[in-house]
């Protein structure tokens, strides 16, 4: 991609696009929205990203936080 001069890349998908970048260390930040809804028997957004106990957790920063119509956006950097 780097030689299209592609510098930027959005990746949307389920539990498993995501948790497979987290785990193998192709992301710069994480955009995560957040809805206040809740219902039972949902999906998982993170499954196995390689780490199971805290002392091992990836450590983000939240970078920027902010309200999108009922929604809110957290964005979060390595």
């Amino acid at each position: 991609l780097g030689k299209l001069n592609i510098i930027s890349v959005l990746v949307k998908g389920g539990s498993k696009i995501f948790s497979s970048f987290i785990r193998e260390n192709l992301f710069d930040d994480i955009k995560l929205f957040v809805n206040p809804k809740i219902i039972g028997n949902g999906l998982s957004s993170i499954n196995n990203v390689g780490r199971s106990k805290i002392e091992k957790a990836l450590k983000l920063k939240i970078a920027n936080v902010e309200k999108v119509g009922d929604d809110v956006l957290i964005e979060l950097v390595k």
